[in-house]
């Protein structure tokens, strides 16, 4: 069941990793869903690749915030 607030049941809760420990609660496991991406380029395109992979790279400190951001922001 979907609740806008899970520190108020008491009870376990299915949630992600970084909404979970928001709220003081430990993730535990089994991980329910596991998400991989994949992205394919022509050939002649490894430069551009590892750009994006150095871009990414750069990135990772900002990307749970931007992500709890965004989950935030859902309705």
């Amino acid at each position: 069941m979907r609740v806008d607030d899970l520190g108020a049941s008491g009870r376990p809760a299915a949630a992600p990793d970084w909404e979970l420990e928001a709220i003081g609660f430990a993730p535990t496991g089994p991980k329910l869903l596991s998400r991989e991406h994949v992205l394919a380029v022509p050939p002649g395109e490894n430069g551009w690749i590892v750009r994006l992979d150095e871009f990414l790279a750069e990135q990772k400190p900002d990307v749970r915030p931007l992500l709890e951001r965004e989950e935030r922001a859902k309705p």
